[in-house]
């Protein structure tokens, strides 16, 4: 996982002297092998500007309640529609705030 992460930096890198934008986001799984720490680390050293994370339980409850969900890694249609809002959200206030460095957690 952390090599694909470090691609994933490395194509941001490419992309950006592109003048294009990569937005990262970090899903609302309940796998406990998930580690996004070197994701969270690019961000936080400039590598990433754009991080939407769905993975905090404190901040999204309702992402990680059972009757949201399939199983650890997916959601089901009514848990599909909430992210789907929330992601659509975070989206607009990132269009709203002109591209600006913003992450949630």
């Amino acid at each position: 996982m952390m090599e694909n992460i470090s691609s994933q930096i490395e194509k941001q890198q490419q992309i950006n002297n592109k003048k294009l934008e990569a937005i990262f986001f970090i899903p609302p799984l309940l796998e406990a092998d998930s580690n996004y720490s070197a994701l969270y680390k690019a961000y936080n050293s400039g590598y990433i500007d754009t991080l939407f994370a769905f993975n905090n339980v404190n901040n999204f409850t309702n992402l990680y309640e059972l009757n949201r969900r399939i199983d650890s890694a997916h959601l089901n249609h009514q848990g599909a529609q909430e992210f789907t809002l929330l992601l659509a959200s975070r989206f607009t206030e990132y269009l709203n705030n002109s591209g600006q460095k913003i992450a949630n957690r």
